[in-house]
């Protein structure tokens, strides 16, 4: 099982900082019993709007997410996507949380991670004129 992990910056309209997750899970071969496991950096908010695929359990003290899938199927894709933001941008470089997988495969549970995923950021340069 694969867990790829992609980010994707959000324009908003009170010009936030933002940014989009996106988890794609890919089974290499019949796994049943997957839980998705996503933390948020503790600067940044979970928004109410998700993907496809909403989670089952979220946790906002410990800005943790949970989503249940019965089975995939080998060759099977499925994309689970969240927003989340923050009132303050961040300014340099930061690494988001690894995204986690546990399931079954015959019986045996496996436990996977995704990619590192490092976002850059910069402040808004304003000029004077």
């Amino acid at each position: 099982m694969l867990i790829q992990k992609r980010v994707v910056p959000v324009k908003t309209k009170g010009g936030e900082f933002a940014l989009k997750v996106i988890l794609n899970i890919k089974a290499r071969r019949f796994v049943e019993k997957i839980t998705i496991i996503d933390k948020l950096p503790p600067s940044l908010h979970l928004h109410e709007r998700f993907g496809t695929i909403a989670p089952e359990r979220i946790d906002a003290k410990r800005g943790r997410m949970e989503w249940g899938l019965n089975d995939l199927h080998s060759g099977e894709e499925r994309v689970v996507s969240y927003i989340m933001y923050s009132k303050v941008s961040p300014i340099g470089r930061f690494e988001l949380p690894r995204a986690t997988a546990i399931f079954e495969r015959l019986g045996a549970v496996h436990e996977t991670e995704s990619n590192r995923t490092i976002v850059v950021s910069e402040a808004d340069k304003k000029r004077d004129n």
